[in-house]
């Protein structure tokens, strides 16, 4: 009878003892970051810009805010001299390193939802 009666009281201790022991295993929380420290950027997404015709001025803003690119590995026509290729906000610009007015836009493609016509908006 002694045993059977151990064998139930165990049997009720084990998963008390079970759950007691399982916030203790959690995952360790991401320290915060320190201040200064960089945040990674999401992704650069699409953006159309009506503003950008030719002969329009960059600001120095979105000048920093494209990336330089290679003509030929992102399949545009080479540079003039003294003009730069820029990828902002998905576009690709060609305009002055001097000045950062624009020669030409190369707009990027516009989503579009599945079953609709395309286009630029």
């Amino acid at each position: 009878m002694k045993a059977i009666l151990r064998t139930f009281v165990l049997a009720a201790l084990v998963p008390a003892l079970m759950t007691a022991a399982a916030p203790a295993q959690r995952p360790p929380k991401p320290a915060p970051l320190s201040p200064g420290a960089s945040v990674p950027a999401p992704k650069q997404k699409f953006f159309y810009h009506y503003e950008w015709t030719r002969g329009a001025v960059l600001s120095g803003e979105e000048w920093e805010r494209g990336a330089a690119v290679n003509a030929g590995r992102s399949h545009l026509p080479a540079a003039p001299s003294g003009d730069e290729w820029r990828e902002i906000d998905g576009n690709y610009v060609l305009a002055s390193r001097a000045t950062h007015a624009i020669v030409r836009v190369v707009a990027a493609p516009h989503p579009t939802v599945a079953g609709r016509s395309g286009g630029q908006p």
